[in-house]
C-alpha cells in the first residue's frame, strides 16, 4: 500500500537540497503530517499549486517540494481543509473515542503555523513511498 503525507520542512537542513533530485533528498519534518483530504492525499498539494501557479521542484522520486512563507502555508491550508466536512460539520467529523481526531491534528498544525516567522520560508512537502 502507497503511503503518502504532506508536510511543513526545514528548507535549510544540511541534508536537504531542493536544486537536486536523488533518493531521499527530503527536507527534514518541522510538525506532524496533515490529516488526509478527501479521495487522495496529496490532491490537495497538486490543486493549489497550480491554481497559485507556486513553483515545485521535485527532489526526490516521490517527493514534491514547493518553497512557501507563512501566509501562503495559510492559504495552503485553507483551500484544502475549509470546504471538507470532515473538518467543518460536526455530523461528518471522523471520531475516535469521542474526539473528532482529524480536526484535533488539523489544529495541532494550526497553532504551529501561527508560530512560523513570516520573514522566513519553508518547504511544504508532498511525499508518496
Amino acid at each position: 500500500m502507497t503511503y503518502c503525507s504532506t508536510y511543513i520542512g526545514d528548507l535549510h537542513d544540511p541534508k536537504f537540497d531542493i536544486n537536486n533530485f536523488e533518493i531521499g533528498n527530503l527536507p527534514r519534518n518541522l510538525c506532524p503530517s496533515f490529516p488526509p483530504v478527501g479521495e487522495h492525499y496529496n490532491r490537495p498539494f497538486h490543486d493549489w499549486v497550480g491554481l497559485r501557479e507556486v513553483p515545485i521542484k521535485e527532489t526526490d522520486y516521490t517527493a514534491y517540494v514547493a518553497t512557501l512563507s507563512k501566509s501562503q502555508i495559510e492559504d495552503y491550508i485553507r483551500f484544502a481543509y475549509d470546504s471538507d466536512p470532515s473538518y467543518n460539520d460536526p455530523k461528518a467529523m471522523l471520531t475516535w473515542e469521542g474526539k473528532a481526531y482529524l480536526v484535533e491534528k488539523l489544529n495541532e498544525i494550526k497553532d504551529f503555523v501561527a508560530t512560523l516567522d513570516p520573514c522566513k520560508e519553508y518547504a511544504l512537502v508532498a511525499e508518496c513511498d
